[in-house]
């Protein structure tokens, strides 16, 4: 054997124990996504009249990709503001029902969970909502992994605006809450191609006439812009963004505006908050409003080429370069 087919051979031999040497960490794509909104009110209406109120709550969870545990689940709430908890393959057992505290970035662990609930709801009161998504696979060198859940909370007010006798025909009212989300994505550093880990939060204020004509709408993006038919008062930070974490852009990723940390999550109490405030102006008549919020987490991880599969790679290079030179 000449020197340089030995040479070929001994970076075909080390090509794949070293990087194996690299890859050895943990292999992980999780993401945890929160939100808890509250003190919800519609202010400043004395000649309105609440007449009816409506809640719904959904939950949703997929495992896919390992052995006895490719799961789907969903929801299906007897208490339309109460969904279900959904666990899959969660270690230690399932979450309790209202549960929303995070199971965590455990190694060893591959689980997806949800749960979405009203909390408390009123006419045209004080009302809160909040919702969780939780995923996170592992794998040990071969296969793809993947879990996908959401959660989502839709509360309701039909309300009518009574004519004002002294006014010009339109009524102001303001649209109040509290707002405390949490967020984060992680993905090792040895993840391939087509590996992710991603946080996804939503969250809407709409309000529509009689005929269902849009008059309002207001999405909180933390800055100016967002809404139509009103006028933002108070919008310190969004509720509606993709945290991400890519093979570009590996390790963890965290959205924490209010500064209360993971403390607070799933504290209905919440000691750290953001404050959100808009107004617009109705004609008499019948209205309904609608806050809407929606947390869901994908989280997809691909392993590194094994070392048999780099050790192939290396010797089909080595037979490549022998045919060469007999050429």
């Amino acid at each position: 054997m000449d020197a340089n087919k030995l040479r070929l051979l001994t970076m075909a031999l080390a090509l794949p124990f070293g990087l194996g040497v690299a890859n050895n960490t943990k292999a992980e794509a999780y993401a945890f996504a929160y939100d808890n909104i509250f003190d919800l009110s519609v202010v400043d209406v004395p000649n309105a009249v609440a007449f009816d109120l409506t809640s719904s709550s959904t939950t949703a969870a997929t495992l896919v990709g390992f052995a006895g545990i490719s799961l789907s689940d969903s929801g299906t709430a007897l208490d339309p503001a109460d969904s279900p908890a959904v666990n899959i393959n969660v270690p230690g057992g399932p979450k309790a029902q209202n549960d929303m505290t995070p199971y965590g970035n455990v190694a060893g662990t591959t689980f997806s969970r949800s749960d979405a609930q009203i909390v408390s709801s009123g006419a045209l009161a004080l009302g809160q909502a909040w919702n969780v998504a939780e995923s996170r696979v592992e794998t040990a060198g071969s296969g793809t992994a993947n879990g996908n859940n959401s959660s989502e909370t839709a509360l309701r007010y039909d309300f009518t605006i009574n004519p004002d006798p002294n006014g010009d025909g339109l009524v102001d009212i303001a649209i109040t809450f509290s707002a405390d989300p949490f967020m984060q994505a992680v993905l090792d550093a040895g993840a391939a191609a087509g590996s992710f880990a991603r946080a996804i939060l939503t969250a809407s204020a709409t309000i529509v006439d009689e005929f269902g004509t849009q008059i309002f709408n207001w999405v909180p993006n933390g800055g100016a812009g967002g809404i139509t038919g009103g006028t933002e008062v108070s919008d310190p930070f969004s509720l509606n963004l993709t945290l991400s974490r890519t093979i570009i852009t590996p390790g963890t990723a965290t959205y924490d505006p209010s500064l209360g940390g993971n403390v607070d999550v799933g504290d209905l109490t919440p000691t750290t908050s953001g404050l959100f405030s808009a107004t617009t102006q109705l004609a008499p008549g019948n209205y309904s409003l609608t806050m809407a919020m929606t947390e869901r987490t994908e989280v997809n991880r691909v392993p590194e080429p094994g070392v048999l599969g780099l050790f192939g790679i290396g010797l089909l290079g080595l037979v490549v370069a022998a045919r060469r030179r007999r050429a």
